[in-house]
């Protein structure tokens, strides 16, 4: 996460010269957190499918990551705006463990709980269209978008996280052995508000949700992930 923080940085100081001569007409960086989750799906009607996906749903939920998504976009007038870049973010779902009676393991007896995360990484190339209201006269802006993104796989892990009575945390982060399908297509909404510190400065805030319509893995069992994010944006105008 550190390197993509930086490498975004270094390209938005690039993006803010290259930016005064060509068609860009705003660049921005934004920090989300999110919250993640799966939808599962049985593709060949079997009960047993029927039974395993309503077990999992018992046994897994959401998890908490962080994503971070370098802008670039071309203001076509006041109102409209198309913008792309490159995102990274951390989608999944997390299991937990906890035992009916005694400890987890007999060699650590402190550990009570483990937390597994299913963890998919994903860098991600956008293409929505952000709709804005006329500027109010307090400098906001009721905005809206749509879009859809191609999400790349880079890591697929495991990471799992045992906590103690004492209050101790041990985690360990594993790649996953499964073969998961490397490419995705997630579909983006978002609604939120601009507010203009200045003629070139402005922040966003507002919440998103992208759900991936391709499944990860070719099972019996198929499974589509899906985000709720609450986006924290800042962009700098070039006109």
């Amino acid at each position: 996460m550190k390197r993509i923080v930086l490498a975004a940085s270094f390209s938005l100081i690039f993006l803010l010269g290259y930016g005064q001569q060509s068609f860009i007409s705003r660049v921005g960086y934004s920090l989300s957190p999110n919250m993640n989750y799966r939808v599962l799906k049985n593709t060949n009607g079997s009960e047993l499918n029927d039974v395993t996906i309503r077990n999992r749903d018992d046994e897994e939920s959401m998890f908490r990551s962080l994503g971070a998504e370098l802008k670039v976009g071309h203001d076509f007038g006041n109102h409209l705006n198309l913008e792309t870049g490159i995102g990274y973010t951390r989608m999944g779902y997390s299991t937990v463990f906890t035992p009916t009676f005694g400890p987890l393991t007999p060699d650590e007896p402190d550990v009570f709980r483990i937390l597994f995360n299913e963890n998919f990484d994903y860098l991600s190339v956008p293409l929505r269209l952000i709709v804005r209201t006329s500027s109010s006269k307090k400098g906001f802006r009721l905005v809206g978008g749509v879009g859809i993104s191609a999400g790349f796989l880079t890591r697929a892990s495991v990471t799992s996280i045992e906590e103690m009575i004492s209050g101790k945390r041990d985690r360990k982060t594993v790649s996953s052995s499964t073969d998961y399908n490397t490419f995705n297509l997630f579909p983006e909404a978002s609604l939120g508000m601009d507010a203009e510190l200045s003629d070139k400065l402005t922040i966003h805030m507002g919440p998103s949700f992208r759900y991936g319509i391709l499944n990860i893995i070719d099972k019996p069992i198929n499974g589509f992930l899906w985000t709720a994010s609450f986006d924290f944006a800042y962009y700098y105008a070039f006109n």
